[in-house]
């Protein structure tokens, strides 16, 4: 086969890295070349805390791998999104470096001032120095060495990892520089290299794959992708293999730090006992047990509900969307082919922003100016909070009967399976799917690893895809029978009534609200 061209960014860190993926790809067999791709995250030069979603630093090296301009990539693993794109597996390569956050500062002089982009770091310096000011600083490792050299401040945070990868110790002592050793909980994946394929590719990654580290590494992912994903969040989270599976976890969520060491023989276990951790002050004695079985990235505001009411949140993601978007697609779309715009998904909406209004202020513009409609609360929230529309909350039913019937059809990004496009059919509403994603069964240890049914335990199910997942799962274990199942949605609803489930705890489908309620 040709050479395999390897995606990177240009900083000296990542072809260093690259270098050693490209050595053992050699090894293996195969010819291979690096090949530059400038990211979001090297034009952008916001503060990390400013930024919504994850992926910052990658986006534009998946667009290369979809395109087939690149076979391969490699990433710090910490880059790489929460939600993959189902064409685009990854795995970690090699061992993990030393995972550990250093301060380098000048020898003798006192430190007044640190500079970082993380909030993670910024949260834990704030608690370790505390009479510092803490600066906004971007840049590669190279420059932040610098700015501490040359006085613009005087220390700055950096990973162990990348100074050993780069063999930096040396050039820090002579430019009258010392290290620091920090006691920080790492951001998820540091010192993991990750190694991404085009899935043609898939069978030469399994070649270099660190198969117990890849499994660390996604479990890392999940815990992050529980709270919300994304660089603006302030989550710290190392997971070792010893005898057992040993967790450091924090967590500053703006009201209480979380500061946690934990320890299980399995991985969804752990992940679980971690996130329970976040509504331990919240939750006393809990009055009772509720399984969420959506994608995790959208369990966080649910388990909250929850724990307002002295419940507690018990995850088991039975269904895992991951991201199809085509960048040609994406890169031909004209808005002005379509009389409106219906987001049926929370996915929808946060996907399609991501991944293609956000990538121009034009395009954001253009946007705004088109009529959006939204179906479902969480729909309607997420556009608000990601400023482009107040749409009012409906759904697929009732917003099918409000639309203006005209000639142009209207867009709904999203995935070809969505309720809005059969009630726009019925009504005889034009209507175009651009597809952005798809479920699957989850391949989370969050899933893999059931947890131990409860007497009282109670278990929501938010979708057909999930319905079918469940019934899987009880075939292949029993006693997840005995829990009462609560539905979200009439499709939903019409799936159990299918397939004949019993403990149901009420016999017409439901909300989040009224989920609440009947727990009460």
């Amino acid at each position: 086969m040709p050479s395999l061209k390897i995606g990177t960014r240009k900083s000296e860190l990542a072809r260093t890295q690259t270098q050693t993926v490209l050595h053992a790809l050699e090894k293996a067999g195969y010819s291979a070349q690096e090949h530059f791709v400038v990211t979001k995250g090297d034009i952008d030069k916001r503060p990390l805390s400013q930024i919504s979603g994850d992926g910052f630093f990658t986006k534009e090296i998946e667009k290369h791998l979809l395109l087939k301009h690149i076979h391969m990539a490699v990433h710090s693993s910490k880059d790489l999104p929460s939600m993959t794109h189902k064409y685009l597996p990854w795995v970690a390569f090699g061992e993990r470096e030393q995972n550990m956050d250093v301060l380098i500062r000048k020898k003798n002089q006192d430190v007044k001032t640190i500079g970082t982009s993380s909030p993670r770091r910024t949260s834990q310096l704030k608690q370790h120095f505390p009479n510092c000011k803490i600066v906004d600083i971007r840049g590669n490792v190279p420059t932040r060495i610098e700015k501490v050299r040359d006085g613009i401040i005087d220390a700055t945070v950096l990973a162990k990892a990348g100074i050993n990868r780069l063999k930096l110790e040396d050039f820090i002592y002579e430019q009258g520089l010392e290290i620091e050793e920090l006691p920080f909980t790492t951001a998820p994946c540091q010192g993991i290299l990750g190694v991404q394929a085009y899935f043609e590719y898939q069978h030469i990654l399994e070649k270099i794959t660190n198969l117990e580290l890849t499994n660390i590494a996604h479990a890392e992912k999940s815990i992050l992708a529980l709270l919300g994903g994304g660089c603006h969040l302030s989550v710290g989270v190392h997971i070792q293999k010893k005898e057992e599976f040993h967790l450091d976890f924090f967590y500053d969520d703006q009201s209480t730090l979380h500061n946690h060491h934990l320890q299980s023989k399995r991985l969804g276990d752990l992940v679980r006992s971690a996130y329970s951790k976040v509504f331990s002050d919240k939750i006393g004695n809990p009055k009772g047990r509720v399984w969420l079985t959506q994608p995790i990235q959208h369990q966080h505001s649910v388990a909250k509900k929850l724990a307002e009411k002295n419940y507690q949140a018990i995850c088991w993601p039975l269904i895992e969307i991951q991201t199809v978007w085509d960048p040609q697609q994406l890169d031909k779309l004209n808005l002005k082919k379509y009389e409106g715009i219906v987001f049926s998904s929370q996915f929808a909406a946060q996907i399609f922003l991501l991944e293609w209004a956000y990538q121009s202020t034009d395009r954001l513009e253009k946007l705004k100016n088109m009529p959006i409609f939204s179906v479902g609360k969480s729909t309607s929230k997420i556009l608000q909070e990601l400023t482009v529309t107040e749409a009012p909350e409906a759904t697929s039913n009732s917003l099918s009967k409000i639309l203006p019937k005209t000639r142009k059809p209207y867009l709904i990004p999203g995935t070809p399976m969505t309720r809005m496009a059969s009630e726009l059919a019925e009504q005889k509403i034009p209507f175009e799917i651009l597809s952005l994603y798809e479920s699957f069964p989850s391949k989370s240890p969050l899933r893999t690893d059931i947890p131990n049914v409860q007497t009282g335990d109670k278990i929501v199910l938010t979708s057909p895809s999930a319905v079918e997942q469940f019934i899987v799962e009880c075939k292949a274990n029993a006693a997840l029978e005995s829990l009462q199942v609560f539905t979200i949605g009439p499709t939903t609803a019409r799936a159990i009534e299918k397939h004949g489930i019993k403990h149901q705890m009420s016999r017409t489908p439901g909300s989040w609200d009224r989920l609440i309620e009947e727990l009460e």
